[in-house]
């Protein structure tokens, strides 16, 4: 049963699953998370104010609108607002409308995010401040689906797609932090590698002919690319072809070596590693998790 705290300023009781409140005598309230990690959906127009101690915290509006307030500065967060909590950092939900928004909630305790960021996009996240970003339609298509692979998950595989779920959200972040990663404050030359770097097949990218195309030395591009993107072009391209994988898993009925092969991973066995390094489970068993692989 979730546990209960008290919301002393406003005199209502708010549910603190999968957390518990400590102590007893401070304002905002303490949250400490008591799961590595967690995911819930819940319909919601009011949460008190409050601080995680020891977690990581990823809100994400897939129905309706709230007003969303962290660290006394409050947004209208509509469908596709995404916002990341640090440990430390206060927040806390008003109402926006009359009927309650939908939102999705992913909790990750410090030291496990922090291995996760490491790990697979080389960023320390320790002095990362609370921040949000706004999904699009492609993107909340991507967050429909993991929610599914989730809810429909055995108790083999929950935590592996939560982990796969949490470890997309934080790719999301990190690529497109408003402050230091947003396109609008990348330098046209970057600008314009990207958008040839997305357009391109996957399967015929080659990264000596992609340090060309930007006009610098390899070197000194690397040293470019990780200062606006926070990871080498290598991570960056994974992340593409993972992601790829991803939607050719859920989508259609292709065999996984043609699914490897179609986003660049011409080793079976290293796109299995990749996949489940990054998403927790193996290429198989992420496919198991939707409709049109099990009808």
């Amino acid at each position: 049963m979730a546990k209960k705290g008290t919301d002393r300023k406003n005199k209502k009781t708010v549910e603190l699953f999968p957390c518990v409140y400590m102590p007893e005598n401070t304002w905002p309230y303490v949250l400490h998370a008591i799961k590595e990690l967690t995911f819930k959906i819940e319909n919601t127009s009011w949460c008190g104010e409050h601080i995680h101690d020891n977690y990581f915290e990823i809100i994400i509006v897939v129905k309706g609108k709230l007003h969303s307030v962290i660290n006394e500065t409050t947004e209208t967060a509509g469908i596709g607002y995404a916002a990341l909590i640090v440990p430390g950092d206060t927040h806390f939900f008003l109402p926006a409308e009359d009927k309650k928004a939908r939102i999705i909630n992913l909790t990750c305790q410090t030291q496990t995010a922090e291995k996760i960021a490491n790990d697979l996009f080389g960023r320390n996240i320790t002095d990362t401040k609370s921040f949000s970003i706004t999904l699009n339609e492609k993107q909340m298509k991507l967050i429909d689906m993991f929610s599914l692979s989730v809810l429909s998950a055995n108790e083999d595989t929950i935590d592996g797609l939560t982990t796969s779920f949490f470890s997309h959200m934080l790719g999301l972040f990190f690529t497109f932090k408003k402050n230091d990663f947003s396109m609008e404050n990348f330098p046209e030359w970057l600008k314009d590698f990207i958008n040839k770097v997305n357009s391109l097949e996957l399967q015929e990218i080659n990264m000596s002919e992609l340090y060309k195309i930007s006009g610098y030395s390899q070197s000194r591009f690397s040293v470019l690319f990780r200062k606006y993107m926070g990871m080498s072009l290598l991570q960056y391209i994974n992340n593409l072809r993972l992601e790829y994988a991803c939607s050719m898993l859920s989508k259609t009925n292709h065999k996984i070596i043609y699914i490897s092969n179609k986003v660049g991973f011409p080793s079976i066995s290293r796109f299995n590693t990749q996949f489940k390094k990054k998403y927790g489970v193996t290429p198989v068993e992420y496919r198991k998790q939707f409709p049109i692989n099990n009808s």
